[in-house]
This record gives structure tokens, C-alpha cells and sequence, in this order.
């Protein structure tokens, strides 16, 4: 019934986390994703339950470890 191959395992990493953010926007989380040594996706997630509608401003940008 079906052909071909079957899908690989999806197998992405983390090549970047950070946060960022100011009263307007928020907490934002920032993740940098990889597969196959290309880029895939930068995700923006928010971190302290506000919406996502903007991007952090620059000079809040930091690694997220350093806040846990």
C-alpha cells in the first residue's frame, strides 16, 4: 500500500538560547535550531506567559542559563 522510504527521525538541535525583553513585550525565550548543519528555524516563545509580538530589543539580549 505504501512506497518508498520510510522518514528519518527528525533529529534537530539547539545551536543558540537566549532570552530578552522590557516591559511592553515581556519575557522572551529565543532559540536558534540546526539540522544537518543548516539552519532551520529561529523560534520566539514567551517565557513569562505574555503573547509574542515583537522581538526583544538587542541589549536585553542574554543566554538564557544565566537566569536559571
Amino acid at each position: 500500500m505504501f512506497e518508498g522510504e520510510p522518514k528519518k527521525e527528525d533529529k534537530k538541535t539547539i545551536l543558540a538560547d537566549y532570552q530578552g525583553g522590557d516591559e511592553d513585550s515581556g519575557l522572551i525565550g529565543i532559540t536558534l535550531w540546526e539540522r544537518d548543519g543548516s539552519i532551520i528555524e529561529l523560534e520566539a516563545w514567551s517565557i513569562d506567559g505574555t503573547d509574542v509580538t515583537t522581538w526583544p530589543k538587542l541589549d536585553t539580549i542574554r543566554p538564557l542559563e544565566a537566569s536559571r
